[in-house]
């Protein structure tokens, strides 16, 4: 299911006017929509719509009292046992149950599981579940000193400049400390932990281990890989052609789409050939972007300059007597160079 700008605009405008949240709740909620959103751009953009539904819906039961929860609890034949001992339990499953009630439009399994396990995590958590409930946990108006260490070590450690598997380890890492920090204040305070904690807990730090040895044997091949492409032919500005088409067979190998080489020498003095390719999201035109970067290096040219980098729409590589333009869709679509240099 996805929803569209003018859907989830309208939930929150709902959710402001409709759901009864205080003040500092909604604050909140808003935070959370924001946080959820900035880690879909480095995870699962594709996914941004259905993380933003989620991070708006997960509170909507926060602030009901306990009898109002357990009535819910009752209606949906759930016999609240845990939850009387540690309140803070009811809300994410009570808010669950009732997106299809009260919010039908927005009644996705993926949105519901992730406000499902939002407040106490599980074992096999999604990578979706996983961003609602780190969202919830770091976003700007959280001030609690743990909260706060969280945000800082995932943001200063700029996640967006890291290779896909450091990132999701990076991001693993946290919510295993997340995890452990929870555990570790509830204990302190007497209170019962959550026995979903202490498995996806359990779980995570094997997904980590697990996450560890893949990147390890990822360094190994990596290092063969390095020493046969470093066997080839070093590669020339003053040989458009060649540099050209080992540009096409990266972007190949990377999965990009509609990949073009145009020559273009007589109708422009900024180059030979311009090689065009379209990236199915500003995930993939960053990967393409590096990936091209890096394996060029490894045959001897560097670009001169690579501008777009900071928004993943338009990038453009500058290797002198080539330029490579790798775009999103809309960026591809919209400016249409094909139609000005063929």
């Amino acid at each position: 299911m996805k929803f569209t700008e003018k859907q989830l605009d309208g939930l929150r405008e709902e959710i402001k006017n409709n759901a009864g949240l205080s003040q500092k709740r909604l604050t909140h909620v808003l935070a959370v929509e924001n946080a959820a959103a900035k880690l879909a751009d480095l995870y699962i953009p594709e996914k941004k719509d259905i993380l933003r539904a989620a991070a708006l819906l997960h509170d909507i039961t926060k602030e009901y009292p306990a009898e109002k929860q357990v009535e819910i609890c009752l209606r949906h034949g759930y016999e609240p046992t845990d939850e009387i001992l540690s309140p803070k339990l009811f809300h994410a499953k009570t808010a669950a149950w009732l997106i299809p009630e009260i919010y039908p439009e927005f009644a996705d399994d993926e949105v519901m599981e992730a406000v499902r396990w939002h407040t106490t995590g599980r074992a096999g958590m999604t990578l979706t579940e996983k961003i609602i409930y780190f969202a919830d946990y770091i976003d700007d108006s959280r001030t609690f000193p743990d909260c706060v260490t969280l945000r800082n070590l995932f943001w200063n450690a700029e996640p967006e400049k890291m290779s896909p598997d450091e990132r999701i380890l990076h991001f693993n890492n946290l919510i295993k400390l997340s995890y452990e920090m929870t555990i570790k204040g509830l204990s302190e305070e007497g209170r019962p932990v959550d026995a979903n904690t202490t498995a996806a807990l359990d779980d995570i730090t094997k997904e980590i281990n697990e996450g560890r040895k893949n990147m390890k044997k990822d360094v190994e091949n990596i290092e063969e890989f390095e020493e046969e492409i470093k066997k080839m032919p070093p590669l020339s500005a003053k040989e458009p052609d060649e540099l050209a088409a080992y540009i096409v067979e990266v972007l190949d190998g990377k999965k990009a789409h509609d990949i073009a080489n145009l020559k273009v020498a007589e109708k422009t003095v900024i180059a030979d050939n311009f090689v065009l390719c379209t990236g199915g999201s500003s995930t993939q035109v960053r990967a393409l972007t590096d990936e091209v970067e890096y394996r060029v290096k490894l045959r001897g040219v560097e670009p001169i300059r690579i501008e777009g980098r900071d928004n993943n729409a338009w990038i453009i590589m500058d290797y002198g007597s080539v330029l490579v333009h790798i775009f999103s869709r809309e960026a591809r679509e919209f400016y249409d160079l094909e139609k000005l240099y063929k």
